[in-house]
């Protein structure tokens, strides 16, 4: 979800910070999870009351990927994988979900052009056609922001997501709401005339945003945080946001985008201050307990991480020498990136544990991190729950979720099979579905028998 607001701000009050550009000759790393959901929501033709046509969807993501292919575009796409350890995004998805079941219940033959909910079906069916097509998925442990930063900043990738949080990323940055998804254009170089296809777009230009903004560039993380979002929501910061709002306050704005523009223009005045000191200005005007540690953790999703991804990508390449570089995991002699081969990997880091502490076994790491394990099973073994994705019913039956408890529970069973996998099932009792509608939770036990115990 990112920060509130702020996409439609930077567009109706920042646009000079959106350069025109033409997508073409690129390396980028695109938000799977994004853009699946993007392209599920331009197909036209798609019957969502019914649960989607999934062959017509199938179809034009297929339309997409051969149109970034004849730009010369190579990607790696980057799916979400389970939820945190620490449950800070629960919250957030509990009110996805149903914001989602909400929009099942009420979607019809009728209201079914202005009104859609992703399919239950319709990850696997973006990730096969990719995978048909021989491009590189990979899936993160958890949610995908960070790794995708990090790769694009090691591998000088370009980032393609909707997701408002790269802007405050230091990547370049192309907001997939400027692509135009079903159209190539042809453009003629200059100086040797020779012509090449490309897709109209826009490149974030953050130099510009800080020109215009007045802001310390090194602000960023601090302004992600001050604004609000899926780690630690805008409430927080009311008591430091009415303060501003005392001081300047714009009534042709929307009282968020009059937030944001006051946020920014404190900030820019902070440029002789630390990091710490701004923390220490903002919490003395707000009242929530352990808000200093929190704006910490918080900033860290922002600032350079290790990446788990990066030895799936390539073992030596780094953005110095990715074009001299044979990519020997995902990369083919081309320079294109290629869908990876189990059979040549070995053990890949992870930050994926059982809920008792163990390692998970690399045969599971590893299929996992190829998305040949769906990330629902990571949230079964860490975590000791599974959410059902929203899909369109009859209202006025009984979900059709509660047929699959049994299979639920057998899962947990497969998955513990393994020795290490096995002492995950002690002290699990609180093993859950959430189930699709209601939103409650239930409890499931694995069929695990005594002696595996």
């Amino acid at each position: 979800m990112g920060i509130r607001g702020l996409t439609t701000y930077i567009h109706e009050h920042l646009h000079e910070v959106l350069a025109r550009h033409k997508l073409q000759h690129r390396r980028v790393v695109i938000d799977g999870n994004n853009l699946a959901h993007i392209l599920y929501y331009e197909c036209t033709g798609i019957n969502a009351a019914f649960g989607g046509d999934y062959d017509k969807y199938a179809s034009f993501v297929e339309e997409f990927f051969k149109g970034l292919a004849a730009c010369d575009v190579s990607p790696i796409v980057i799916m979400d994988g389970g939820q945190p350890l620490d449950n800070k995004k629960m919250n957030t998805v509990r009110d996805r979900i149903t914001n989602q079941i909400q929009t099942c219940l009420h979607i019809s033959p009728s209201s079914q052009h202005r009104m859609k909910v992703f399919p239950c079906m319709g990850r696997d069916v973006f990730v096969s056609t990719l995978r048909r097509m021989n491009v590189c998925v990979l899936q993160t442990d958890f949610e995908a922001d960070l790794e995708i930063a990090m790769l694009a900043k090691e591998l000088g990738l370009t980032v393609m997501s909707n997701d408002s949080d790269f802007y405050m990323f230091d990547v370049p940055f192309i907001p997939l709401r400027s692509i135009t998804y079903n159209k190539v254009s042809i453009g003629k170089k200059k100086r040797s005339n020779e012509m090449f296809n490309y897709i109209s777009c826009h490149l974030f230009n953050r130099e510009k945003f800080c020109q215009i903004t007045g802001m310390d560039p090194a602000h960023f993380p601090i302004l992600a945080t001050l604004l609000g979002n899926d780690y630690l929501a805008f409430d927080h910061f009311k008591n430091f946001y009415n303060h501003l709002e005392a001081v300047s306050k714009s009534s042709r704005m929307t009282t968020r985008h009059n937030t944001i523009k006051n946020v920014l223009t404190w900030l820019s005045q902070q440029k002789s201050n630390t990091t710490e000191q701004i923390i220490n200005s903002v919490v003395r005007l707000c009242t929530s307990k352990n808000l200093k540690k929190r704006m910490r953790e918080t900033m860290e999703n922002y600032t350079d991480a290790h990446s788990n991804l990066i030895s799936l990508v390539s073992k030596h390449a780094s953005k110095h020498d990715l074009d001299s570089t044979i990519k020997e995991n995902c990369q083919d002699k081309a320079g294109t990136f290629q869908d990876i081969n189990l059979t040549n990997m070995t053990a890949v880091e992870t930050s994926l544990f059982c809920r008792n502490g163990k390692q998970l076994p690399d045969w599971f790491v590893l299929a996992y991190r190829a998305h040949r394990i769906h990330h629902e099973a990571a949230d079964i073994v860490t975590q000791g729950y599974f959410i059902s994705p929203p899909q369109v019913e009859d209202k006025v039956s009984a979900s059709a979720y509660l047929l699959v408890e049994p299979i639920v529970s057998t899962i947990y069973t497969m998955l513990w099979q393994d020795s290490r996998l096995r002492d995950c099932a002690q002290g699990c009792s609180d093993n859950v579905m959430l189930s699709e509608r209601s939103s409650v939770s239930r409890v499931l036990e694995p069929l695990l028998p005594e002696s595996s115990l």
